[in-house]
């Protein structure tokens, strides 16, 4: 008998390497599929805001003839607004996409399910879905107004007292990054995880529940693939980045063609190498499935239960069917 491989079982409980080699299996056996998903289904938008946002930045710093440097803070903060804002809409359009693509090919199995397939599960689930994409925008942007509310206001009484805060800010957020966008983006997956589709606040609190008791456990699984997708992402980046740059020294130098608009070049260079960034950070919505579901078995071991209630059930193994 030929030896088969089983496709990807999501109801189990998985050690810290498990997660990035079952990632790593869900990907590879899903390459194609996996990656026109995101270019069809998140690539227009992810392109549209990466260009905004670089045409922004390099516009404003470029022209250095014109940029007013007494208001250099208000370009940092408005540029940190802007990158943040910009990564956490490309992250919440790829983790609702992403968590389509696991619920069809938890139905369908590998090989089985195509764009137009995930297109379909995101068109007559339209109402839940938006909802959920709003309230993962909007809770994260009332808690970045309410913390830069706090640190402007400190920063009104006192200089020192607004850089300590910044400071203390910074280490906070280090802190509490993986866990709390885990928490928000898996929202999307837990909508799907139970025997009927949950509401966007019930699916919060079902990711609250599994992510109880695991906050440190998760901080270093997403820190580590955070490292690594980083990498990645930098060297696919990287010839953009250097023509980006170029680009950039053109601007500065009256001796080149200026003919051509290189502040615009450089442009639409740094926004490619930030699309590029994008695609690959995409990886990053199917670890968060993979990690949710272990710590969802962990929770109810529902996976299991169901393992040991078809022990001697089947006794033909040739013919099990091996998808979902």
């Amino acid at each position: 008998m030929n030896q088969k491989e089983l496709p990807l079982k999501f109801e189990e409980i998985r050690t810290f390497g498990k997660v990035f080699s079952d990632t790593r299996k869900l990907i590879r056996e899903n390459f194609v599929i996996f990656f026109k998903t995101i270019l069809f289904l998140v690539g227009p938008f992810a392109l549209l805001t990466c260009m905004m946002h670089a045409f922004y930045d390099v516009k404003i710093i470029g022209a250095n003839s014109e940029f007013d440097w007494t208001h250099i803070g208000d370009y940092l903060a408005s540029k940190m607004i802007l990158s943040q804002l910009k990564w956490l809409l490309n992250g919440s359009i790829t983790a609702l996409v992403v968590s389509h693509f696991i619920r069809v090919y938890r139905i369908k199995g590998p090989g089985k399910f195509d764009v137009n397939d995930i297109t379909k599960s995101i068109l007559t689930d339209i109402g839940g879905t938006l909802v959920n994409f709003l309230l993962v925008i909007l809770l994260p942007s009332i808690l970045g107004i309410v913390l830069f509310g706090l640190l402007y206001g400190f920063a009104e009484l006192s200089i020192g007292a607004g850089v300590f805060m910044i400071f203390l800010g910074y280490v906070g957020y280090f802190l509490c990054r993986f866990p709390f966008w885990f928490l928000m983006y898996s929202t999307f997956i837990s909508r799907h995880a139970e025997d009927e589709k949950l509401n966007a606040f019930s699916a919060l609190r079902l990711s609250a529940q599994v992510l109880k008791s695991n906050w440190w456990h998760t901080w270093v699984v997403f820190f580590c693939m955070w490292a690594l997708l980083l990498a990645l992402g930098g060297m696919i980046s990287l010839p953009a980045s250097i023509l980006s740059w170029l680009a950039g020294l053109s601007a500065l130098d009256p001796t080149h063609n200026m003919d051509i608009d290189w502040v615009l070049v450089n442009a639409i260079l740094t926004g490619t190498g930030e699309f590029a960034k994008t695609m690959v950070y995409s990886v990053f919505a199917a670890t968060i499935a993979i990690h949710f579901y272990s710590l969802k078995e962990k929770k109810d071991g529902k996976g299991t239960i169901g393992m040991l209630e078809s022990i001697g059930k089947n006794k033909d193994d040739d013919n099990i069917e091996l998808t979902y």
